[in-house]
């Protein structure tokens, strides 16, 4: 198991500020987390306060990869969130810049999609994510906030 990256996973019937700690995570496990998740079952267990999620961090760099569930009609959609470092201009673009976490959310549509997701975030090269996500439906992004 690599030290480097951390797994967490909030089901439906968690507070809002609770999480499952799994640990240490490679690559295979993560996989194994998102694969036997019951998302199906758990979104229909959520409120409005705690939706399931699979968070992957990567202690290294302080970037994460959290994962969770929508429902459309006649499908399922899983939300990406991407949190990394990013700098950010303050007082309307006049001020000094201030490096901040920064949250990115996409939407993505198949399993297959957010298994190469994964892959690609255990390379540790958030660019090559970002380039790689640029073309999905970006949901949201904003400031990040600690959630945990």
């Amino acid at each position: 198991m690599s030290k480097n990256f951390t797994c967490s996973i909030q089901l439906a019937s968690h507070n809002f500020d609770q999480y499952g700690e799994k640990g240490s995570v490679d690559f295979e496990k993560v996989i194994q987390e998102f694969t036997s998740f019951l998302w199906i079952q758990q979104l229909s267990m959520a409120n409005v306060w705690s939706k399931p999620k699979i968070i992957v961090k990567n202690l290294d760099n302080g970037t994460e990869c959290l994962v969770s569930i929508m429902e459309e009609p006649n499908k399922y959609n899983y939300l990406l969130g991407i949190v990394y470092r990013k700098e950010k201009s303050t007082f309307c673009g006049f001020g000094k810049s201030k490096i901040v976490r920064w949250l990115e959310i996409y939407v993505v549509e198949e399993r297959e999609s957010m298994e190469r997701i994964f892959g690609m975030f255990f390379t540790k090269d958030i660019e090559l994510i970002l380039a790689q996500l640029k073309d999905l439906p970006k949901l949201n992004e904003m400031e990040a906030i600690n959630y945990r």
